[in-house]
């Protein structure tokens, strides 16, 4: 398991490492590790997320909103929901690579799922049923052959005649 680098996400400055696994909510110092060697971890290993404060910028190094922090007072929220690593910004407790939201998930539809789908469309008169091999629309009409025909006779033609 590789470990990412954790950015502020006010400053853009890697402040420590962490391996994304062991990320949960609430967030505590103990996730963290430093960047590397002779570097310090900035946060204590018992320290809330709601005290760690970024070393460069000095403000609290996770996007939350005013209404956000006031609920995580009360314990009627369990703090950040994203971390900003190296990679994209990474959803705490998601099995997602950081950078991909898992808010974009793709719904797999069962057999059963899309054949209603296809009869509810039949039904409502959504789907043509017959197809007109002669129609111009789905194949060559006469007219286009001809054009075609005399488009090549003239070609051929031209060849010939030098």
């Amino acid at each position: 398991m590789t470990s990412h680098k954790i950015l502020c996400e006010l400053c853009d400055e890697p402040l420590v490492t962490a391996l994304l696994s062991e990320l949960g909510r609430p967030l505590t110092g103990e996730m963290f590790c430093p960047l590397g060697p002779g570097y310090d971890n900035p946060f204590q290993a018992t320290q809330s997320w709601r005290y760690m404060l970024c070393p460069h910028c000095h403000n609290r190094p996770f996007a939350v909103t005013d209404e956000q922090a006031t609920a995580s007072t009360a314990d009627q929220w369990d703090g950040p929901e994203t971390v900003k690593t190296d990679k994209g910004v990474y959803w705490i407790g998601s099995k997602y690579f950081p950078g991909v939201s898992p808010s974009r998930d793709v719904v797999i539809p069962t057999e059963e799922d899309l054949e209603a789908e296809w009869n509810a469309r039949v039904n409502a008169g959504l789907v043509a049923t017959t197809v007109k091999i002669n129609s111009p629309k789905y194949s060559a009409t006469s007219t286009h052959r001809q054009k075609a025909d005399k488009v090549s006779k003239k070609k051929r033609g031209g060849a010939r005649g030098m």
